[in-house]
């Protein structure tokens, strides 16, 4: 893991246990997740409210043997996005970063929303630990300090 991604992680981390928050599933709860939603859907009996919360808001597409959950999009009835696990998720962030040429939160979430559930707070600690951002905000404030004011006497 690069420095950067752990930095992110440390993160994102600290946010979910400061705000005592749910964490985005992981890989195998993810795989858990996706099984349960295929039995719930072969399941013509009775169904658990867990199953009909989760057949609700998620259904899970194959491709190529790889099952994905996706997450249901209740007011277009078409569109999905996919749910990835936590540990890929500095890894989609960046891509979309890099993709908007180092974009804010605005434009990354605008990439991001079409494709992935990723929430805000991932791409705000992603953009924290950007060492090219950094730079270039520290560079922006810099100049910023240096104006000169001239004031007229009355």
């Amino acid at each position: 893991m690069s420095k950067h991604s752990e930095l992110f992680y440390k993160k994102l981390d600290d946010y979910y246990s400061d705000r005592n928050k749910k964490k985005p599933w992981n890989i195998t709860e993810l795989t858990e997740v996706a099984a349960e939603i295929l039995r719930a859907k072969q399941n013509s009996g009775k169904k658990t409210r867990r199953q009909y919360h989760l057949l609700s808001l998620y259904d899970v597409l194959e491709v190529a043997e790889e099952k994905i959950v996706i997450k249901k999009d209740k007011h277009d009835g078409g569109k999905y996005v996919s749910v990835i696990p936590y540990e890929k998720i500095f890894n989609v962030v960046c891509e979309a970063h890099i993709n908007v040429g180092h974009g804010g939160r605005d434009k990354m979430i605008h990439n991001l929303k079409t494709k992935y559930d990723v929430g805000r707070y991932a791409i705000e600690k992603f953009l924290e630990t950007c060492e090219v951002c950094q730079k270039k905000k520290k560079q922006v404030s810099c100049k910023s300090d240096h104006k000169t004011y001239h004031f007229n006497k009355l």
